[in-house]
C-alpha cells in the first residue's frame, strides 16, 4: 500500500531563538550544497524567511536587484505598522528579502510584551473586541489570546437578568419559533434560552434531541 503524503507543516523548534555558532557553520555547509531555502530551514528547523536573514548577515546571499533609497525609505517608514507580505507586494519583492533587508538596516519588530501592553490587556479584555485589541498592540490576535491565557485574564461574565418583557416573549414563542432564532431575537445563546424554557416547564423538542446527541 503506497503511503499517503503527510501534509503537516514541520514544526520549527528554533523559530525566534538565537543562532548558535555551530548552526552558522551548519547554514554556510548546506549552501555550499546548493539545497534549496525550504529543504535548509526544514534540516535547522527555521522558518525560510529567518534562513534568508542569517544568510544575509553570513554574506551568504547578495540581493539580485539593489535596494532603491526610495524602497528603503517606504520599507522604515512602514515596517512596524504594515504586515511583510503587503509591503513585499508593493514594491514586487519576496517576503523574505524584505525581512532580510529590513534586518540588515537595523529594523526590527517588538514582539516582546511590556507592562504597559499586559495592564492594556488587562483592561480591556472582554470589553472591547480582540481585533480592536490587536491592532493597538500592533500584535496579531493569537498572540492576545495567548498572552491572556499566560496572564489567566478570563473575560467579565456579566449576569443579565430576564425581564418581565423577555419572559413573556418566551411563553408567546417558543411554540412558534426555534431555539436559535428566539436566541437571536434576544440577544442570548442557545443554550441560555433551553435553559430559561426548561426551568419554565417550557420544553423544546430541538433541545431534547440536542441533548440526546451529547
Amino acid at each position: 500500500m503506497s503511503k499517503k503524503p503527510n501534509n503537516q507543516k514541520p514544526q520549527l523548534r528554533r523559530y525566534r531563538k538565537p543562532w548558535t555558532e555551530s548552526e552558522e557553520n551548519k547554514l554556510r555547509e548546506l549552501f555550499t550544497l546548493r539545497l534549496r531555502k525550504e529543504e535548509i530551514a526544514k534540516k535547522l528547523s527555521r522558518s525560510i524567511t529567518g534562513i534568508y536573514i542569517r544568510a544575509m548577515n553570513l554574506g551568504l546571499l547578495k540581493p539580485r536587484h539593489k535596494w532603491t533609497r526610495d524602497e528603503e525609505l517606504y520599507i522604515k517608514k512602514h515596517y512596524k505598522k504594515t504586515s511583510i507580505k503587503e509591503i513585499a507586494a508593493h514594491l514586487h519583492r519576496t517576503a523574505a528579502t524584505v525581512a532580510a533587508h529590513a534586518y540588515q538596516i537595523g529594523l526590527r519588530r517588538h514582539w516582546s510584551w511590556t507592562a504597559e501592553n499586559d495592564d492594556y490587556l488587562r483592561g480591556v479584555y472582554g470589553v472591547i473586541p480582540v481585533k480592536k485589541i490587536s491592532r493597538k498592540l500592533q500584535k496579531t490576535m493569537s498572540a492576545i489570546y495567548k498572552r491572556a491565557n499566560g496572564l489567566r485574564i478570563t473575560k467579565p461574565r456579566v449576569f443579565r437578568f430576564w425581564s418581565p418583557e423577555d419572559l413573556h416573549f418566551l411563553r408567546e414563542n417558543y411554540l412558534k419559533m426555534s431555539l436559535n432564532g428566539m436566541a437571536k431575537h434576544l440577544n442570548r445563546t442557545y443554550w441560555a434560552i433551553g435553559q430559561k424554557t426548561s426551568r419554565m416547564g417550557l420544553i423544546k423538542s430541538d433541545l431534547i434531541k440536542k441533548k440526546r446527541k451529547l
